[in-house]
């Protein structure tokens, strides 16, 4: 994807793709393909997916003592002890109660309570659902899978931060602008 110009050439194919797919929602039945993106694709269980593991990251991989580092930079001191006990517990557990919850709760796709959506438009929704859903175990499978050692040290070498990245070392020295733009 580095060659030539072929990131420009996969750019300009997404553009035209996602131009074409939302050029049909302007069409006078735009509003049946409009809904079917945003009950899967947009809905509760992709973000409430998304979330859990965010905060699975954020608390347990980065670090909740780290996360209280970076909050008491940023506002001079520490947050209450609770923050760490919500981040590290109550966060995931709700997400997995609520991502649950809506599984067991779902109902089909209808417009106007009318017009209930067949099954291959059902289907087609679920798979733009799983479309950005199957993407994060799927990474941390295949970085588990790449990894060399034991299965322990495989998980752990995924686990554990990366080093900075080629960016980020050659910006670490530049002084950055204030708000108003005067150094």
């Amino acid at each position: 994807l580095r060659k030539g110009y072929r990131r420009e050439i996969f750019i300009a194919i997404v553009c035209c793709l996602s131009y074409l797919l939302g050029l049909t929602m302007f069409t006078e039945d735009g509003m049946y393909v409009y809904q079917l993106f945003d009950y899967y694709a947009a809905s509760g269980v992709c973000l409430l997916w998304v979330a859990f593991f965010e905060s699975i990251v954020a608390a347990w991989i980065f670090g909740a003592d780290n996360i209280y580092d970076v909050i008491e930079d940023m506002i001079g001191y520490r947050p209450g002890p609770w923050m760490k006990w919500s981040w590290k517990v109550v966060t995931p557990f709700l997400c997995v109660a609520c991502f649950i919850f809506s599984l067991v709760k779902y109902t089909p796709l209808t417009y106007n309570k009318t017009y209930t959506y067949p099954d291959w438009a059902i289907g087609l929704g679920w798979c733009l659902a799983l479309s950005s859903m199957i993407c994060i175990p799927m990474v941390v499978v295949i970085r588990i899978v790449q990894s060399k050692g034991s299965f322990i040290e495989r998980i752990k070498s995924v686990a554990a931060p990366r080093e900075v990245n080629r960016w980020a070392k050659e910006t670490a020295g530049e002084t950055l602008l204030c708000a108003n733009g005067i150094d």
